[in-house]
């Protein structure tokens, strides 16, 4: 038996293969097989040796965020043989079957289907891919222009900090923006990212949003095409009407407009959304986390120096994200805290509103939130004897630490202020835009009536 084929099951290690490690070695052993020269033959070996050196390169390059082997070749396998699997009923196969068990096989040569230009041509498009592939994921390494490097970020982090939460299937989008990549212009792509950026903050922020992902899926399927969207109207969910045929990147960016219209315009899904986050507050919401990370680079644009003093890329890793509770959770005995928010002031019930409030929370590094804890709000603003405190933080701590005073009216205000960027940035109206409205939203309709006696 050649040695290249009991190769294909395990390495050297006594590892079982990936299924690109299996392609390499099936594909080093088809190039035994065909009528070919010498030196074809050797040609064929040296380009799929050097074509898999690049993949393994890019694919390890980020040390701390290895991309997977088979999410790549998947990718790939879904636009390389997206004409015969889109003519035939192999749309359905898994691509290992596919590839090692249809397609790169010695009676495909036997019966004069496969030939060395196939693998040569597979070859070439593997080893230009893999570069899209690294670069959609490590934008900052890439040769985009700015904005597209910094929207490829933004949906990046929105993918990673929801990986597991409202059927975030990320291979799928994975693909579908590798896909629109190779087929679009950088302006067309750029318009893509935008709506996409737009698109999958809402379905974090609606209390439905994890529906409207489930029923926009199908657009992720490269293999599919979204003809029409029936259904819309006032708090109703759209459904897909599906053909076979492919959808192009301009359609796509209708399809996800008229979406996101029918998600912004129902009045019933402001009211569920005022109701949901009244009685919730935003604490550990979904959307939070990349919603004050977006604030803070809304702030530092305002800056003079424009320098982004929070480092994304480290804060949307697993367990390096945090958010400070301005009012602390827990207030205990704090003279400060007690004079502002004790039990003769609200009930428990209002003070924990305050406390989960949006005003009330902000962006802030694991080490610093351990180092804040429960301190008074002068103390947390920091001194010159206390170096850790928000006037030497990022910018959202740098704002906070201009309030003199940390009471029920500076949350009521710094929230309104974070309700009108959620409308500049995303186009999100509260209800009607209310005053009374927003307040609900934010848990604090209370403050209404004190500010009436």
């Amino acid at each position: 038996m050649d040695v290249c084929v009991t190769f294909e099951t395990m390495n050297n290690r006594g590892k079982k293969l990936s299924n690109l490690e299996l392609l390499k070695n099936r594909l080093i052993y088809l190039s035994t097989l065909f009528n070919s020269g010498e030196d074809i033959k050797n040609r064929l070996r040296r380009d799929i040796n050097d074509c898999w050196k690049d993949i393994y390169h890019l694919l390890g390059k980020n040390r701390n965020e290895r991309l997977k082997d088979d999410d790549f070749l998947y990718a790939h396998y879904c636009i390389y043989f997206e004409s015969i699997l889109k003519k035939t009923d192999k749309g359905s196969r898994k691509c290992k079957d596919f590839l090692l068990k249809e397609y790169f096989v010695p009676e495909e040569i036997i019966n004069n289907r496969l030939e060395p230009t196939n693998i040569f041509d597979y070859v070439t498009d593997l080893k230009e891919g893999i570069k899209s592939w690294y670069y959609l994921s490590n934008p900052t390494d890439s040769p985009y222009n700015k904005e597209t490097k910094e929207y490829l970020r933004k949906i990046n982090y929105i993918v990673s900090e929801n990986i597991d939460q409202r059927s975030f299937h990320v291979p799928n989008i994975d693909v579908f923006l590798f896909t629109c990549f190779k087929q679009t212009n950088g302006k067309e792509f750029l318009a893509l990212l935008k709506i996409l950026e737009k698109y999958l903050f809402l379905t974090l922020f609606y209390p439905d949003g994890t529906f409207l992902y489930r029923y926009l899926n199908p657009i992720f399927d490269t293999n599919q095409k979204v003809t029409e969207i029936v259904g819309l109207g006032q708090g109703r969910i759209p459904r897909l009407r599906l053909s076979n045929e492919k959808t192009n990147v301009s359609e796509i960016i209708q399809i996800i407009n008229i979406v996101i219209k029918e998600m912004q315009s129902s009045e019933e899904r402001k009211r569920n959304t005022i109701e949901y986050y009244n009685k919730r507050g935003f604490y550990q919401q979904l959307f939070l986390k990349y919603f004050l990370a977006e604030y803070e680079i809304f702030l530092s644009k305002q800056s003079r120096n424009y320098e982004e003093k929070l480092n994304r890329d480290k804060y949307f890793k697993k367990d390096l994200d945090s958010i400070e509770h301005i009012l602390p959770m827990n207030i205990g005995n704090n003279k400060y805290w007690q004079e502002r928010f004790g039990s003769s002031k609200f009930s428990q019930y209002k003070r924990k509103a305050l406390q989960n409030s949006l005003g009330n929370l902000v962006i802030i590094t694991v080490e610093k939130n351990d180092k804040m804890k429960n301190r008074s709000f002068p103390e947390k603003k920091g001194a010159n004897s206390n170096s850790i405190g928000f006037r030497y933080g990022n910018y959202s701590e740098i704002q906070i630490s201009a309030y003199e005073d940390w009471t029920e009216k500076e949350i009521k205000d710094r929230g309104m202020n974070l309700i009108t960027f959620l409308k500049r940035r995303w186009g999100i109206v509260i209800g009607d835009g209310t005053k009374s409205d927003k307040l609900m939203f934010l848990g604090l309709e209370f403050l209404k009536e004190r500010e009436n006696d």
